[in-house]
């Protein structure tokens, strides 16, 4: 039996992003190819790579929660948020009233029991999150310090 490896993500749903695809062959990357863009990995150890750099995708949401936090924390409003750099690439149509969702998209990619369940944990529990805070705070205060 000739199997294909393939790193699946919500994206694919949307067709859209990259899926990485081991071992690299042509027929069965334009399958994934469908679904976004397959990158054929010349090796395990590469298509491994990409698999643990996958995993940071539930951080990378709690990061966005955060920051959105953040903001309204430090006087940003509802309306004014939802309008941000930070969330505007991610709003759908019928978030625009409801705000950033960054917090629902970090439990999507945090698969129970999954990698990025346990890259955002640690993240979290090593001080990341705090360490955002306090580097959001320190770079505002310096702006406001010119």
């Amino acid at each position: 039996m000739n199997l294909t490896r393939a790193i699946p993500l919500p994206f694919v749903a949307r067709g859209q992003g990259v899926k990485a695809v081991f071992p690299g062959d042509a027929a069965k990357a334009a399958i994934f190819d469908v679904l976004g863009n397959a990158v054929e990995c010349e090796s395990k150890v590469e298509y491994d790579l990409l698999a643990a750099a996958s995993a940071l995708m539930a951080t990378y949401f709690g990061i966005l929660h955060r920051t959105t936090e953040w903001l309204a924390q430090n006087g940003l409003p509802g309306l004014r948020l939802s309008r941000a750099p930070v969330c505007r690439p991610f709003r759908s149509g019928n978030s625009r009233r409801q705000g950033c969702r960054f917090r629902r998209l970090s439990r999507e990619f945090a698969t129970n029991g999954g990698l990025n369940e346990q890259m955002f944990r640690d993240f979290d529990e090593r001080g990341g999150i705090q360490a955002l805070t306090r580097a959001l705070g320190r770079v505002f205060d310096r702006i406001n310090n010119r």
